[in-house]
């Protein structure tokens, strides 16, 4: 393969030479007069094709025959992907040439040649002050069982002259199959003292096709729940192709700090009631103490309660009550008393009425009469024997009119006065889209609303505003953002008393990406801190990256020209930003 000695030499540094004299690309053919000036080219070379005796640095690193010019003109390592036993494969598709030292006046062209020098295959180039290259290679482009020259031209960077030209060394191109070594999907998991611990739960794993091969995996380790500590479990899982994956994740023991429980809340108990009811932390379990008697019973997950009495208790009997968890943690007691019966008349219930209802009902004490305030107008009507009522109105009232009801009866005995307001038929709240970025909260309700802002169900960080006469509203975080997938709960307070929320999240903002040209190796911009960068052109390619933790990134891009369009997006907390183009100038 390598005995046509210095005339294949010579004609292989003819065409490196003739290759990039005009342009700095790849020729194909090379004329007798540029050989004939090049003769002493590979008399230099030095190097006998002895593959058999190649070299392997690191895993990384490919298989290569180097010449005397490797370390004579300081480079550093050759690399490719998808290698098979540490040499080039048939897979490769990307191969990488790294220099230790730079040029401030030349650039570097490292080319694939066939072992004649007659053909190329892929060049790369290294840049002014640049100290690497990635030679990309075309599916099928190298042949199994063949072996290829790396060679190099230097051109001076004001006129593009060759400078220097030389061969590196020959590599040989495996005919075997690469294969993948299948994944492990775990994470590292925190566990509450004296819980019971799945070792398998949320691990996976697949092979190089994506196939389930989670029955397969194998652990060790032992974790003890019931010691605190950090433990370590490795598992393992080997693929048909007989490779094998391990992943060792830790494993935090723990002990949960002791849950506050709210106090309960008990509806008022008179001496004639034998059912106590109330609200509660849900699924605990809820304790009563009348006098010297207990009782005990379960709050439901909606968190009421309600306890059946042996019997009724004397006006003024004291009323203890707690709730207690299945931890044993134990909230304050709430202190009452059993009440003497009232005979005061009840206030009326009105049901909603909004800007558009000219009819206003509601139930109240049969057979009274019910005084109503819209605002200033004033209506009267009598209570029907079923208890119900309807009210014709003059009109409709705008949104936020104040309203007032109150009944007497034959004796002129009055209730209290049952208070609200006229909403809006349509009271939805609306909220603009939130991003990373953003330190403000902006939207739309009814007018001169109460606005609450919560992040993330945290009752120790809570946002306050106002809407204003339109209904517009801006709540202000001091500054404060939050990443992607945070959830803000905003809660309207009507004037009446009630309230209304809605839930969203926060979005990744659109990432900044600086200007780039066909010549840059590297697209860089800020995005959200740790999130994943998404990089695909209008020619095909497609590059994703990391941002670092102050979001940060630089991301490593190749074979883009003039006039590309490039989309760019992140994804932070499992949530896709909106996407940017920019042009590659």
């Amino acid at each position: 393969m390598f005995s046509q000695g210095n005339k294949t030499k010579t004609f292989v540094f003819c065409f490196l030479f003739i290759s990039f004299f005009v342009s700095g690309s790849i020729a194909e053919k090379a004329s007798a007069e540029t050989i004939n000036e090049q003769e002493n080219f590979t008399d230099s070379m030095g190097l006998k094709p002895d593959l058999g005796t190649s070299e392997k640095s690191s895993m990384s690193e490919a298989y290569i025959q180097k010449s005397a010019n490797w370390d004579r003109y300081k480079y550093g390592t050759f690399e490719g992907d998808l290698l098979n036993d540490g040499k080039i494969s048939i897979r490769t598709t990307t191969i990488r040439v790294t220099k230790q030292t730079s040029y401030w006046d030349r650039y570097v062209d490292v080319i694939i040649l066939d072992e004649s020098g007659k053909i190329n295959y892929a060049s790369g180039r290294i840049n002014v002050h640049g100290k690497e290259t990635y030679i990309t290679l075309k599916p099928g482009s190298l042949k199994p069982n063949t072996t290829y020259l790396l060679g190099v031209n230097e051109r001076w960077l004001l006129t593009g002259i060759i400078a220097d030209s030389y061969p590196l060394g020959y590599f040989q191109v495996s005919d075997g199959q690469t294969h993948t070594p299948p994944t492990i999907e775990a994470a590292d998991r925190k566990v509450p003292l004296n819980t019971p611990f799945d070792y398998m739960e949320g691990v996976s794993a697949y092979d190089e096709t994506g196939e389930d091969i989670s029955n397969l995996i194998s652990y060790s380790g032992m974790v003890n729940t019931s010691q605190e500590g950090n433990y370590l479990v490795t598992y393992s899982v080997t693929d048909k192709n007989n490779l094998t994956t391990t992943k060792t994740i830790n494993v935090t023991v723990f002990k949960p700090e002791a849950e506050h429980l709210e106090k309960p809340t008990i509806d008022t108990v008179t001496e004639k009631d034998t059912l106590v009811t109330g609200t509660a932390v849900p699924n605990t379990s809820i304790n009563i103490i009348i006098g010297q008697e207990k009782y005990r019973n379960t709050v439901s997950e909606s968190g009421k309660f309600s306890i059946q009495l042996e019997r009724a208790y004397p006006a003024g009997t004291s009323i203890e009550a707690f709730v207690e968890n299945e931890q044993g943690n134990r909230s304050e007691s709430v202190y009452s008393k059993v009440q003497p019966v009232q005979t005061e008349l009840k206030k009326p219930v009105i049901n909603e009425i909004t800007d558009k209802d000219t009819v206003v009902t509601g139930s109240a004490e049969p057979n009274t009469q019910i005084d109503l305030i819209m605002g200033i107008d004033k209506y009267r009507e009598k209570v029907r024997s079923d208890g119900t009522f309807s009210i014709t109105l003059d009109q409709s009232y705008p949104a936020g009119t104040g309203v007032e009801a109150f009944i007497t009866d034959e004796k002129g005995n009055k209730s209290e006065s049952t208070k609200t307001i006229v909403k809006s038929a349509n009271d939805e709240i609306g909220i603009n889209p939130i991003y990373t970025s953003d330190s403000i909260i902006t939207g739309k309700t009814i007018p001169n609303a109460k606005i609450e802002v919560s992040i993330e169900n945290m009752r120790a960080r809570i946002y306050e505003g106002t809407s204003d006469s339109k209904g517009d509203f801006v709540i202000d975080m001091n500054g404060k953002t939050y990443p992607a997938a945070t959830q803000v709960e905003v809660t309207v307070f009507f004037p009446d008393g009630t309230k209304k929320s809605k839930k969203v999240i926060v979005y990744p903002k659109i990432p900044s990406v600086n200007t780039i040209n066909e010549l840059s190796r590297e697209l860089t911009g800020t995005a959200d801190p740790n999130a994943t960068i998404k990089v695909s052109s209008s020619n095909g390619l497609y590059f994703i990256g990391e941002a670092d933790a102050s979001g940060n990134f630089r991301l490593p891009v190749r074979g883009l020209k003039q006039g590309d369009i490039l989309s760019v997006y992140q994804t932070s907390n499992g949530i896709d930003s909106d996407v940017i183009t920019i042009t590659v100038q």
